[in-house]
């Protein structure tokens, strides 16, 4: 298990999601074994909880997404397909706009900067929804106007057996262009556990260079994993 090399670091999303996820984020983030935590910063999180994650000195990066949107207030139980539906049903209906995603994701960093006061050390998207190309765009321009230089995207390819890493890498292959026009700062791949299963798989992955391993804490599977590292 690649757990000390170097260039392999862990993140984990959701701080704001639930006070179970702000909980267990903060008891891995004050256990030294994580790089990087993402914020929602129009969830649940109390000025005790932004102090005590601020203070373990990991990384921030503020985690857009789109459930202010009325679809996307569902909660859907038909998997990566039933999801991609809505998110293109909603945004052909005009219900998520790139106007309005736009708005919505300046008005989360700008939450950030007042929970934090500081920009965000990087950002990202809830469900990767900013690989969606002309979301993509907007985020390339957020990240310009409030300064932040680092995206998750990868640099290099990783064709999983996930259904949605596949989607994610088409979209990745999509963007690149527009990614390294930007200048923005990456890791050279982007994993997420569940579509690994094991951290023994990314051994094959290691001469690749910078792997962001993403995990969601507020999984009880996923903690115990990391809790037991």
């Amino acid at each position: 298990m690649p757990t000390n090399d170097k260039n392999v670091f862990f993140s984990l999303d959701d701080f704001g999601i639930s006070q179970k996820a702000n909980e267990n984020i903060l008891k891995l983030a004050q256990s030294g074994k994580i790089g990087r935590v993402s914020v929602m910063s129009h969830g649940a999180i109390c000025p005790e909880d932004a102090d005590s994650l601020l203070a373990t000195g990991v990384e921030l990066d503020v985690h857009v997404d789109l459930r202010n949107s009325v679809d996307f207030k569902r909660k859907l139980k038909d998997g990566i397909f039933g999801r991609a539906a809505v998110f293109i049903s909603s945004y052909f209906s005009g219900k998520a706009t790139p106007a309005l995603i736009e708005e919505m994701w300046a008005s989360q960093i700008e939450g950030f900067q007042k929970i934090f006061g500081k920009s965000p050390d990087g950002i990202n998207s809830h469900e990767h929804a900013h690989f969606f190309p002309p979301y993509f765009r907007i985020l390339l321009k957020l990240s310009k106007e409030y300064g932040i230089r680092r995206m998750r995207f990868g640099k290099k390819s990783y064709w999983g057996t996930a259904p949605v890493s596949w989607i994610l890498n088409c979209l990745r292959i999509k963007n690149n262009r527009l990614f390294l026009e930007s200048d923005l700062d990456s890791p050279d791949l982007v994993l997420s556990f569940d579509w690994l299963g094991s951290l023994d798989s990314l051994e094959k992955y290691l001469k690749n260079g910078s792997i962001e391993v993403i995990f969601h804490p507020e999984r009880d599977e996923e903690m115990a994993f990391l809790e037991d590292l």
